[in-house]
């Protein structure tokens, strides 16, 4: 009875999930470099899947094998085999497909540019539009959603500094 009435739950919340317009999904992602993230993200979340279904079916196998089939020699094999050099070569072409896009993009002199400058107890945000005024503002930093930027992130201290370690090379 409890299984029907999930089922039945999640029958009655699938055209919820179509409600979304492409504005509101996480997946239709604005530009370029988001959408390299999600093909990214999804190559991923499919590696992952077939690592966790590989492992648990070593598992349910060693777990259910009748007695005397699976010897230490066989055993041995089978874990070195499906357990460890499996895995670690569908983790290094995992890293491999997603290296590429870990490397700094060009900035074209078209793009904005933003600095951040780190005070003593705020940070000051410059926006710089190519050909346009130069717009400051405070502790709030906005980014362009389908628009290419490139940020500079300085500060005068090494305790404000820390704030900037956390981001990518792009935004030295």
């Amino acid at each position: 009875m409890m299984r029907k009435a999930s089922l039945l739950s999640v029958w009655a919340f699938l055209p919820a999930l179509g409600a979304c317009n492409r504005h509101q999904s996480t997946l239709a992602p604005f530009g370029e470099q988001a959408d390299q993230v999600l093909s990214i993200t999804i190559v991923l979340v499919v590696g992952a899947v077939v690592l966790a279904l590989g492992l648990a079916l070593l598992m349910r196998h060693a777990i259910r094998a009748p007695e005397g089939q699976l010897t230490h020699k066989g055993g041995m094999k089978m874990v070195l085999w499906l357990g460890g050099i499996g895995p670690s070569i569908l983790l290094l072409a995992l890293l491999l497909y997603a290296l590429p896009a870990m490397r700094p993009r060009p900035v074209a002199d078209a793009d904005l540019r933003i600095g951040v400058d780190g005070e003593q107890f705020w940070w000051r945000v410059r926006y710089a539009p190519p050909g346009g005024a130069v717009v400051e503002a405070a502790n709030e930093l906005r980014l362009p959603s389908a628009a290419p930027s490139s940020c500079r992130c300085a500060a005068p201290t090494s305790s404000t500094a820390s704030g900037c370690r956390g981001l990518p090379a792009r935004w030295t």
